[in-house]
């Protein structure tokens, strides 16, 4: 009987576990989502686009021509030195008008300079062995030296004066005096009457001297005669004696 007993506890225990066994909760298992591991974006790889290889063409430049060197005859360094002369000359008319030949109402940007005239000379050695009445013209020398003429319309104001030295051509000063006896020479003596005065100088003498060549007698006059009331040509060998 105790037997029975002992065992019907033991039964009863078992049986009691069990039951218990059943009615525990099973544990919930989290699933675990491995961590991700942080990772560099990717860096962005520009596509290559191929280019087209263009051929450049070598342009070999053009050599420069070497500009040649003017070189200005004498007639043309004479016209720049009388164009040098004739703009200093007017450069002082614009304070002193009247020293230079201009009157009051003139515009002296109407000023012309007009054509070079050669000056001459008589050699000593001709002016030593002269006749009366021998014709002056085959004994005139050019000298280097020239006179422009200044106008305003048709009246001479003054003279530009242009010396050679050497190969150089030196602007000189204005001479109104001069313009002066000169418009009175060849209005006495024009050139639509056939005359063709020419001016001298003696490098001895100061001052100009002019003879009219178609004239009967032959002469050689100081300009300044023309000053004078009535002027008056003056005998070739009268002179050339004074200038002796």
């Amino acid at each position: 009987m105790l037997k029975k007993m002992a065992d019907a506890s033991l039964l009863a225990v078992g049986n009691y576990l069990i039951r218990k066994a059943n009615e525990s909760p099973t544990p919930s298992v989290t699933p675990v989502t491995p961590a991700l591991t942080s990772q560099p974006d990717p860096v962005a790889v520009p596509a290559v686009v191929a280019v087209p290889v263009v051929p450049v063409a070598q342009v070999v430049p053009e050599p420069v021509p070497v500009r040649p060197y003017r070189v200005h005859t004498d007639q043309e360094r004479l016209l720049m030195a009388g164009e040098t002369a004739f703009d200093n000359v007017m450069d002082m008319a614009n304070k002193y008008p009247d020293a230079y030949g201009f009157q009051a109402g003139d515009f002296l940007s109407d000023a012309q300079l007009g054509e070079p005239m050669q000056i001459y000379t008589i050699e000593e050695s001709a002016r030593a062995n002269y006749q009366s009445g021998q014709p002056v013209k085959p004994l005139l020398k050019p000298v280097k030296q020239w006179v422009f003429p200044v106008t305003m319309g048709d009246r001479f104001c003054c003279m530009v004066e242009v010396w050679q030295n050497g190969r150089e051509y030196v602007p000189g000063k204005g001479n109104k005096s001069l313009a002066m006896a000169w418009a009175k020479i060849v209005q006495k003596w024009p050139a639509e009457d056939g005359y063709h005065p020419l001016l001298l100088v003696n490098a001895d003498i100061p001052g100009y001297y002019f003879t009219v060549p178609e004239l009967p007698q032959q002469n050689i006059t100081d300009t300044i005669e023309m000053f004078y009331f009535h002027p008056r040509t003056s005998p070739a060998d009268v002179i050339l004696a004074s200038w002796r």
